[in-house]
């Protein structure tokens, strides 16, 4: 984990009070994440998506516990493109 950056989507930053949090996973200090920088405040990345995403496949672990990580990976990439196609679907219904 040397290598691995955790960061705290912007919303809830705010309840990560710790110095640790404040060095390590302020979404605000990673350029990469903002277009035009901080001060900006454009998020190039949505990490509040990426949070909702992360708690999508937390909830789906327990499909694939018990798997090879042949299979585990190729069920999870089947539920990902379902899940794409109905979130998709459900934008399209809303325009």
């Amino acid at each position: 984990y040397k290598t691995v950056t955790f960061v705290v989507d912007r919303f809830h930053f705010r309840m990560h009070r710790d110095d640790f949090c404040a060095e390590h996973c302020d979404p605000a200090k990673f350029k990469e994440l903002t277009s035009g920088g901080p001060a900006n405040g454009k998020e190039r990345f949505n990490t509040s998506a990426a949070e909702q995403c992360a708690k999508w496949f937390d909830q789906t672990t327990h499909l694939i516990r018990f798997h090879e990580p042949v299979q585990a990976d190729f069920i999870m990439w089947c539920l990902a493109d379902l899940r794409n196609a109905d979130i998709q679907n459900r934008i399209s219904k809303k325009k």
